[in-house]
C-alpha cells in the first residue's frame, strides 16, 4: 500500500514539474496497445530520458538500469517507486534477463 501511495504521489509529483520545465510534444499515442506484454527501447538520449517516458506512458513499467546505480540512495528510494531490474554491465547478466521476463 505504502509503495502504491508513493508511486501515485511521486508520478503526479513529476508530471507537473515537466510540465514546467519541458515543452514536450508528445505524438503516435494512439498507435499504443492497450494491455499486454511490451518492451519500449529509448535511444539514451539524455539522463532524464527514462523519467519522462514513464511519466508519459499509461502503463506500469519495469527499467533495466546498471547495478552501481543501486549504490546512490536517490535511486534506491526512486526505486521503491519504479521497478528497476539491475543489470551488471560488461558481461551477460541472465539473471536480469530472467527477471525481466518475469515481469512481462
Amino acid at each position: 500500500m505504502l509503495r502504491e501511495l508513493w508511486r501515485f504521489f511521486l508520478r503526479y509529483f513529476l508530471l507537473v514539474v515537466s510540465k514546467f520545465l519541458f515543452k514536450l510534444t508528445i505524438s503516435g499515442r494512439e498507435n499504443l496497445p492497450d494491455g499486454g506484454p511490451l518492451i519500449i527501447i529509448g535511444n539514451h538520449f539524455s539522463w532524464y530520458e527514462a523519467p519522462l517516458i514513464a511519466l508519459h506512458l499509461p502503463y506500469r513499467i519495469a527499467f533495466f538500469a546498471a547495478a552501481e546505480l543501486q549504490a546512490s540512495r536517490f535511486i534506491r528510494l526512486l526505486s521503491y517507486a519504479v521497478e528497476m531490474i539491475p543489470v551488471r554491465r560488461g558481461a551477460p547478466d541472465r539473471a536480469a534477463l530472467r527477471r525481466a521476463q518475469t515481469w512481462l
